[in-house]
């Protein structure tokens, strides 16, 4: 069955009988050279909005390197897999709170990290919409269509990672990190940024203070949650960066269903420019 009929701007006709993704998926198990890789990264970016004269050379050269073949799933990595996992878990988690709560919309599960060379990595579940459903896509946090946005690529609900070239090793090590031990790279973050990672409310409890995270984030994602170390650092309330005073927050913040709720409709009118 024809899939695709496209003509190159020399008249070349090409027939394929894969599908975008087929062909992008032949690309990248047969051909590692410039062109073909910025094809790759053009479709993993645009999707459905691939440019026609992209998307008749990336079933050109995926007829030319054998488009017929059976091309074997790629292998998923199961640290990666069980991360999406628990955003998914979180997803289920905000959505049973907003049944039993009566609370306002909920927004998709995400953790915003730094990586050592202080790159922002943002990793979000996208949502029913995105061609990613059910799996997290990777950015810099910033919103889409921004000329600043970074796309680092989107995990599948396997575990398979499909990269953008702006991957760095620093993101690249990063995610690995937080996919290997979700629980340490929070709690570092966490303690690191003031805040945590997933509901970014200033830490400042010392419950939270102790594990970088608080209890019903840990819950939400599956995360161990146990008593204060003795030795645990007294509550502060954090540095407002503005000012120089410290914010006033009630001291359960990290967690609370409240304070959450109400620290999120108030980044959402700052992002709005309200």
């Amino acid at each position: 069955m024809t899939t695709y009929i496209g003509e190159t701007r020399k008249g070349e006709r090409v027939v394929s009988a894969l599908s975008d993704r087929e062909a992008r998926d032949i690309l990248a198990a047969g051909r590692r050279d410039e062109f073909a890789i910025s094809l790759i990264a053009a479709f993993d970016q645009y999707g459905p909005r691939l440019s026609d004269g992209r998307r008749v050379w990336l079933h050109k050269l995926a007829v030319e390197a054998g488009a017929q073949a059976t091309i074997p799933a790629p292998i998923g990595d199961a640290s990666l897999a069980a991360l999406v996992a628990r955003f998914v878990a979180a997803a289920s988690a905000r959505k049973a709170r907003k049944r039993v709560k009566g609370a306002g919309r909920t927004r998709s599960p995400s953790a915003t990290l730094t990586a050592r060379d202080g790159s922002p990595v943002e990793l979000k579940l996208a949502g029913n919409a995105s061609k990613y459903s059910g799996g997290l896509t990777v950015t810099n946090g910033k919103p889409y269509g921004d000329p600043s946005g970074v796309w680092y690529g989107a995990i599948s609900p396997s575990g398979v990672w499909t990269r953008s070239r702006a991957v760095t090793e620093p993101v690249a090590a990063l995610v690995a990190a937080f996919a290997a031990d979700t629980a340490g790279v929070a709690d570092a973050q966490g303690r690191e940024a003031d805040a945590c990672c997933f509901c970014d409310t200033p830490l400042f409890d010392k419950r939270s203070t102790s594990k970088g995270y608080g209890p019903i984030c840990a819950g939400n994602y599956g995360l161990p949650w146990g008593d204060v170390p003795s030795d645990a650092a007294p509550a502060v309330a954090p540095t407002s960066l503005a000012t120089g005073t410290r914010a006033r927050v009630p001291a359960s913040a990290c967690g609370d269903w409240e304070a959450e709720d109400a620290l999120l409709a108030r980044l959402d009118s700052r992002r709005n420019g309200d």
